[in-house]
């Protein structure tokens, strides 16, 4: 998997980092990055992923984007962009295991097209190996 995530972070410009994390647990399981962040950032960005594809972040866009009585049908939260310090975030639930998620850490020069497209691919791929 480690391979996987050299390749994708590597190909995409301006990405420092990509993860792979369980979401249940709250553990980034395997990284890539430039330079190896400190645990409390992976901790940090997987408390990130966790509140935009499932917490109260999550639930605010699903509320925004299907006003009305809660529908069960609505599909949960499959991605998320964020912003923060002058840094650009991505984040993409896998289909197979809702648990598990790519994590993106890029500069705001990144394509986030380009980028989700690599990583649906990245994720696909790691998904076809469990």
């Amino acid at each position: 998997m480690t391979d996987q995530l050299d390749t994708v972070r590597e190909a995409l410009p301006g990405c420092s980092v990509v993860a792979f994390a369980d979401l249940s647990a709250g553990l980034v399981l395997c990284v890539s990055a430039t330079r190896r962040p400190a645990q409390e950032v992976l901790d940090r960005l997987c408390d990130m992923a966790n509140d935009l594809l499932n917490g109260a972040a999550a639930q605010s866009a699903v509320r925004v984007l299907h006003p009305g009585p809660d529908d069960p049908a609505v599909a949960p939260v499959d991605r998320a962009i964020a912003m923060p310090a002058g840094q650009s975030y991505l984040f993409l639930r896998s289909a197979s295991d809702p648990v598990e998620a790519l994590c993106c850490i890029g500069s705001t020069a990144m394509d986030l097209g380009a980028a989700e497209t690599a990583l649906r691919q990245t994720l696909a791929g790691i998904e076809a190996q469990t």
